[in-house]
């Protein structure tokens, strides 16, 4: 009795669910953000005019990658104050590193981030990274700068290869013998005024007596003044510089400094002194 009350049940209950499913369909639509999509009554035509460039850097381009126009704030950052001809193209504009970036046409850069360099009239360089998109019959060059973070991740890198130099050179005169250590001392400066791109570079020490300064050794580039003697006596002019931080000279403007200024020949240089307890022990110059 109990199984055929069931089977006369069950087309009822199968009937009851399939007469629901509309309604649970809606429901679940509703829950999910979905519904019916509304009639569309009349097509609005689109408008094809360009709206306005919302960045201050930007360059307007054709389909070939012509160089339609510039904003105001991109021409003085580059510092070109006459037009430019409409034929110019945008590697006119680019360092040759950044000519594999924009290989081909405007629609080849579509999805891509472009890090460009630009040139500047001052002998600086804009680090830019921009993007295009469709603008009106030509195209969109958006651009933002990021000069600083190239800065600065230039720093840090030459940061860290400086460290590491100054921990191989350190090992280097540690394990050297007492005989060889001007030699030694002498190569590593050739190698770290390579590094730096100094033309010349000098180790001066104090002198025994603790009263003035003497050269200890030197090198000096092969197209470059021989500027220092080893041996050669400075005298206390560097006493009167502080111990803690690097000094820039500069001996134009027609002022005397003197002695310090005959050692350096007139060029401009930097002291970097080496300090313990605030006295300065040695320096570079």
């Amino acid at each position: 009795m109990a199984s055929a009350r069931f089977r006369a049940c069950r087309p009822t209950l199968l009937h009851k669910r399939v007469c629901n499913l509309p309604l649970e369909k809606n429901r679940l639509s509703r829950w999910l953000g979905r519904g019916e999509a509304p009639p569309v009554s009349q097509a609005v035509p689109v408008s094809r005019e360009p709206g306005p460039v919302g960045v201050d850097l930007y360059v307007l381009l054709d389909d070939e990658g012509r160089i339609q126009s510039i904003s105001p704030q991109l021409l003085a950052r580059l510092g070109i104050a006459a037009p430019l001809s409409a034929a110019q193209r945008l590697m006119n504009l680019l360092l040759p590193n950044s000519a594999l970036v924009i290989e081909g046409v405007p629609h080849d850069w579509l999805g891509h981030m472009l890090d460009l360099d630009f040139k500047s009239a001052d002998a600086h360089t804009l680090h830019a990274r921009g993007w295009v998109q469709a603008h009106g019959k030509g195209w969109l060059l958006q651009l933002l700068d990021i000069s600083d973070l190239m800065e600065e991740a230039s720093a840090a890198r030459s940061r860290q290869q400086c460290l590491r130099f100054a921990g191989q050179m350190a090992e280097r005169v540690r394990v050297c013998n007492v005989d060889r250590l001007t030699a030694v001392v002498t190569e590593q400066l050739e190698e770290l005024a390579q590094l730096w791109r100094v033309p010349c570079l000098a180790l001066v020490l104090p002198e025994v007596s603790g009263a003035g300064w003497r050269v200890y050794c030197q090198y000096s580039a092969h197209t470059a003044p021989e500027l220092w003697q080893v041996g050669q006596r400075l005298g206390n002019a560097l006493d009167r510089f502080d111990a803690n931080i690097t000094h820039q000279l500069r001996f134009g403007g027609g002022v005397d400094q003197g002695p310090l200024q005959s050692a350096f020949g007139n060029a401009d240089g930097f002291l970097i002194p080496h300090s313990r307890d605030n006295v300065a022990k040695e320096g570079l110059k």
